[in-house]
């Protein structure tokens, strides 16, 4: 998947894909994750060229997603208009 007009892309790779499975891990760039959400500059990579999530799967249902709930807006900082 193509990001933006700058040529990165956004790999993703699934291992155990089925259907009915369900997620069993992430790994974005590599690295663990165990949030159910991804930051931009987290998809784009740090040197704007994109990233790769790589998602096992499996039949039973599991708990992946035990990191940081997402940042509510407000705590983004001010919004100028």
């Amino acid at each position: 998947m193509k990001l933006g007009d700058d040529g990165g892309v956004l790999k993703i790779k699934a291992s155990g894909l089925d259907e009915g499975n369900f997620v069993q891990s992430l790994k974005v760039n590599g690295r663990p994750w165990t949030k159910s959400w991804i930051s931009h500059e987290d998809l784009v990579g740090l040197n704007g060229q994109g990233g790769l999530l790589e998602f096992e799967m499996g039949p039973e249902e599991y708990k992946w997603d035990t990191g940081d709930v997402p940042p509510s807006p407000g705590s983004l900082g001010e919004v100028k208009t």
